[in-house]
């Protein structure tokens, strides 16, 4: 199998993971002060947990199906 697209979908999951996680700790001031201080963990941990596992588990899955495949 080619590699390339591989290493394209490992580069875009971690792209969007990085930005979407900086980019809601960069406005948390902000959201705290419009929802609380509360709610926007929860909804911080809501979006950037669900985005970590599924990046660590597609990059474990790519990396596995390519040694072991």
């Amino acid at each position: 199998p080619s590699v390339f697209p591989l290493q394209v979908v490992l580069l875009l999951l971690t792209l969007i993971f990085a930005l979407v996680h900086s980019g809601m700790a960069s406005l948390r001031e902000t959201g705290e002060k419009i929802i609380g201080e509360r709610a926007y963990r929860v909804l911080f941990a809501g979006i950037s947990l669900p985005l970590a596992l599924s990046t660590i588990v597609s990059i474990l899955y790519i990396v596995f199906s390519f040694f072991f495949c």
